[in-house]
C-alpha cells in the first residue's frame, strides 16, 4: 500500500507548494486506479504480485518482484531521495 501513499503525498506536496507559490487554489486530485495491484516480496529472492492489465490481472513472477522489492523492501529508492546513502 506504500505505492499509493506515494501517490497521494505527490498530490498533498503539489497542492501545498500551489498555495505557498502566490495563494493559487489547490487544484490535483488523487486518482485511484479502479484495478488492484500488488507486489508482496517474501524474502530476498521470492514474492508474488499482481498488476492490472487491459486484458484483467496479470500475475507478476516471483522474480521481478525480488528484483523490484525483495532485496531492500523498496527502501533504495528513499536513500537516492533524500541523500542518506
Amino acid at each position: 500500500m506504500a505505492a499509493y501513499a506515494m501517490r497521494h503525498a505527490e498530490v498533498v506536496a503539489r497542492n501545498i507548494l500551489a498555495q505557498v507559490r502566490g495563494g493559487e487554489a489547490p487544484t490535483a486530485t488523487y486518482l485511484p486506479s479502479p484495478e488492484p495491484s500488488i507486489l508482496l516480496p517474501l524474502g530476498p529472492t521470492g514474492g508474488v504480485g499482481q498488476y492490472p492489465t487491459p486484458d484483467g490481472p496479470m500475475v507478476v513472477p516471483a522474480q521481478n518482484v525480488a528484483e523490484y522489492k525483495g532485496r531492500d523492501l523498496g527502501t533504495g529508492r528513499f536513500v537516492d531521495l533524500f541523500g542518506t546513502g
